[in-house]
């Protein structure tokens, strides 16, 4: 609703020989050049290395996600720009979800959010690469001061240039019990809820297609005033 383009991007698939779920979602950086080009870049590149991953014989999802995470990175870098000092490299935040057999490995950078909303309540699956959890988790201040702080949201780390010379994506694996909803989306929707209790509240009792539940999400945080861009990708589970 504020913004003059697009830029998050995201892609989603499904390796049929494996029966496995990929879900890519990214939010480009607003305050780099070209931020809808590196979240374009980035997840193409990740859904491409992840595809042919899958097609291997032996899979290791976490090493695939690793790779496909620098994949990424090497993407948003071969941007061409030009250096100014009103704006960055092309840069972009990143989160990405493989689930093979009720198992989903979840790899990010930044702020974009993966969230598992089951029947026995719902969780934050990532933690946020911000000023604000780096400055509570070292101890220097608590959550209530940080957040008063114009950093407080600040991101930590991102795909880009500009990004640290020692990047790492953060990445965990967690087993889904069904059913449930595995969520990925950008900060233009969990700003607006950003506790797992309220995303789940605003899908509960939810059927009928993923589609029409993500664009239920965008909507919500189109009606709160639709401040960013919004992206929200699903993958549904039935019972174990």
């Amino acid at each position: 609703m504020r913004h003059h383009r697009n830029e998050d991007y995201f892609a989603l698939e499904f390796i049929d020989s494996r029966a496995a779920q990929v879900l890519i979602v990214c939010d480009g950086v607003s305050s780099s050049q070209d931020a809808d080009q590196a979240s374009k870049v980035a997840a193409e590149a990740m859904r491409l290395s992840l595809g042919a991953a899958l097609g291997n014989g032996e899979f290791d999802p976490a090493k695939a996600l690793k790779s496909a995470m620098r994949k990424a990175q090497e993407a948003v870098c071969a941007i061409a720009y030009t250096a100014r000092e009103d704006s960055g490299p092309p840069s972009t935040t990143i989160v990405s979800a493989v689930v093979v057999n009720r198992m989903a490995t979840v790899a990010w950078a930044g702020d974009s959010r993966a969230y598992w909303i089951g029947k026995d309540g719902a969780k934050q699956l990532t933690a946020d690469d911000s000023w604000l959890n780096s400055i509570v988790n070292s101890g220097e201040m608590t959550e209530e001061d940080a957040l008063k702080s114009r950093q407080a949201h600040a991101i930590t780390k991102w795909l880009g240039r500009d990004s640290d010379a020692d990047f790492d994506a953060s990445l965990i694996e967690v087993p889904l019990h069904g059913p449930g909803m595995l969520l990925l989306c950008t900060d233009g929707l969990w700003n607006f809820a950003p506790h797992a209790a309220e995303l789940a509240a605003l899908v509960a009792g939810a059927d009928g297609p993923v589609l029409g539940i993500s664009r239920k999400l965008v909507e919500f945080a189109i009606e709160r005033g639709g401040h960013d861009n919004i992206t929200a990708g699903i993958a549904r589970f039935p019972e174990d």
